[in-house]
């Protein structure tokens, strides 16, 4: 069973955090509009054997299962406390931690998964990439993806919701992606690839061996 890792974060933003993504449900999500894609960009993007994984941002563990292989050893790092109570599995860990700050050696995980979750009010993007690099091992693979539309009355609306504006943004996620890319390529990471899906940008980079 995995265990419950716990470090002091903001009391406010852990508290925001756990309110609004405790039960949050896939389902409702514009992902499974395209999941069909989304498994078959990641499939191509990681390798087929890994070791140990992590996803920052990961809830409870549900985008593990867009893996086409199951690691050695998962983590899911999260600051809902609530979701990450239903983190389930025998080599699966959850990890109550900020982005920006994870409780790992340097050079420790073959692949970091950032799935909507560096793009947000919560985080800075940058220092969650370079805290991503820090725990990546040399050849290890990042994916981030930027969210780029979601569901509204049942239908996908494109964009991100743009807090400033009090709106959905659609310039908002491709400058987001340039911004990631630019981060990237600053940060020494090559093999940079950007797949644009209906709802998501994944990008995709390898760390300099």
């Amino acid at each position: 069973m995995p265990w419950f890792k716990k470090q002091p974060v903001a009391k406010k933003l852990a508290e925001s955090l756990n309110q609004k993504y405790e039960n949050f449900d896939v389902v409702q999500s514009s992902r499974p509009l395209y999941s069909k894609q989304f498994r078959m960009v990641i499939k191509n993007l990681v390798p087929k054997k890994m070791d140990r994984v992590i996803f920052v941002g990961g809830n409870d563990g549900h985008e593990a299962s867009y893996l086409p292989s199951k690691p050695t050893h998962t983590y899911i790092n999260d600051l809902a406390a609530g979701a990450l109570k239903k983190v389930k599995g025998n080599t699966v860990t959850a990890i109550y931690a900020n982005a920006e700050h994870l409780p790992f050696i340097d050079k420790y995980f073959d692949c970091v998964f950032g799935f909507r979750v560096f793009f947000s009010t919560h985080t800075d993007y940058r220092a969650c990439l370079k805290e991503s690099k820090r725990i990546l091992k040399s050849g290890g693979t990042l994916v981030a993806t930027v969210p780029n539309g979601c569901l509204v009355n049942g239908k996908l609306v494109t964009g991100m919701f743009n807090y400033a504006k009090g709106d959905f943004d659609t310039a908002l996620p491709l400058a987001y992606q340039k911004k990631c890319v630019g981060t990237l390529k600053s940060l020494g990471f090559k093999n940079i690839h950007v797949s644009k899906l209906p709802a998501e940008i994944v990008i995709s980079a390898t760390k300099a061996r």
